[in-house]
């Protein structure tokens, strides 16, 4: 706990040191709004059917405030609230670690941002604190096998460092050095992931993105992923013997216009970890370890009116892919979404979804089977 605040003690230190220059835009607050109204049918594993019909309403407020000609400071405060009975607030305060798989539970507030940006030139920055990151397919659903913070109403970041460049062969890679307190990740890492010891505090994210505006193959990408000691062969609640967690993803895209906006655009996305727990550690059936593979496949129709857009994403990941935000391990899933971008201030989001499981729990009556439809409002300022 005390690291996690020396580091934004520090980066209070470092902006001390050089002292605000003449600023030509001295900031803007930053507002943000999504209501979201879903219903699910979900068959559990033990044979018995919920449908529950939930409305969600995440609430953001920060300002992005500009020291300098290098330096930026940016704050934001998000909050989820929920109308399922029930849903309470794990109240650990605002710089507490998230309190569920799935982000901050519902009816909590927290400080989602609180960063220092310095940039001494155009295509370098340095980011230090509280991020919000994502590295997602392009497109409409805009999924990710790897690092996705902050999905849909969910609330998520990352404590720690980042070092954005660009090389002189276009690509766009950044190295993140992210930062887990001892309550636990603030990011998506499922079980028998447990990044709770001092040997897990710190891990390391790297990526690299090549984006070709006009041409078909637009998009070339990869992404890996290192979590020393955090995966428990034998299980969380043993954890004895902790191995590292390395996890590497490649992704590609393609567009071809049909028109001034309209656009078909494929995505392909793909990762596999080396190292994964063993079936019988994840109640599965089988001997040896669990499948490392993981992979989506985004198709959609780009502009086909004014600000519209449609698409489809099919994903897969094994039992052993443990780090993705938007695909449960051991699922496959199918998603479709529309999305109106109303203008730049309002968008509207429709969507339906499917997930099931791909082996059946050895102590399940039947595989878990999920479908979902929502309709989502955005504001943002």
């Amino acid at each position: 706990m005390q690291t996690r605040y020396s580091l934004i003690c520090w980066s209070v230190l470092v902006s001390l040191y050089y002292p605000p220059l003449q600023a030509s835009e001295p900031g803007h607050w930053l507002a943000d709004l999504t209501l979201e109204s879903g219903n699910t049918e979900l068959q559990k594993q033990n044979g018995t059917l919920s449908t529950p019909q939930e409305n969600i309403a995440r609430v953001g407020l920060g300002y992005d405030a500009l020291l300098n000609e290098r330096w930026r400071f940016v704050s934001h405060v998000a909050g989820r609230y929920s109308s399922i009975a029930g849903s309470s607030a794990s109240r650990q305060g605002f710089l507490s670690a998230l309190s569920t798989e799935n982000g901050l539970n519902a009816g909590d507030a927290t400080l989602d941002s609180l960063y220092f940006s310095y940039k001494r030139v155009e295509d370098k920055e340095i980011q230090l604190g509280r991020m919000q990151l994502k590295v997602t397919l392009p497109g409409v659903n805009r999924k990710s096998l790897s690092r996705n913070d902050s999905v849909g109403t969910q609330i998520t970041w990352t404590d720690g460092m980042r070092f954005a460049f660009k090389d002189v062969k276009g690509w766009q890679n950044q190295a993140v050095f992210a930062y887990s307190s001892a309550e636990g990740s603030s990011t998506v890492q499922r079980a028998p992931l447990s990044l709770n010891t001092d040997s897990t505090r710190w891990s390391a994210f790297f990526a690299g993105d090549k984006v070709v505006e006009d041409a078909t193959w637009f998009l070339k990408g990869f992404t890996f992923t290192y979590l020393p000691t955090a995966l428990c062969r034998d299980g969380v609640s043993t954890c004895a013997n902790r191995v590292d967690y390395p996890a590497l993803v490649a992704r590609e895209g393609w567009q071809w216009h049909m028109g001034e906006a309209v656009k078909i655009q494929f995505g392909l996305e793909a990762g596999l970890a080396v190292s994964t727990p063993p079936l019988s550690v994840l109640n599965l059936p089988g001997s040896g370890d669990a499948g490392g593979s993981a992979w989506q496949l985004s198709l959609d129709l780009m502009n086909f009116a004014a600000g519209q857009s449609t698409g489809v994403v099919i994903g897969r990941a094994e039992a052993g892919w443990l780090i993705s935000p938007d695909f449960r391990n051991n699922s496959s899933s199918t998603e479709w979404r529309y999305h109106w971008q109303i203008s730049s201030l309002h968008a509207v989001t429709a969507g339906w979804l499917s997930e099931e499981d791909i082996l059946q729990p050895l102590s399940a009556v039947q595989k878990q089977r999920e479908t979902r439809t929502y309709l989502r409002y955005e504001f943002s300022y």
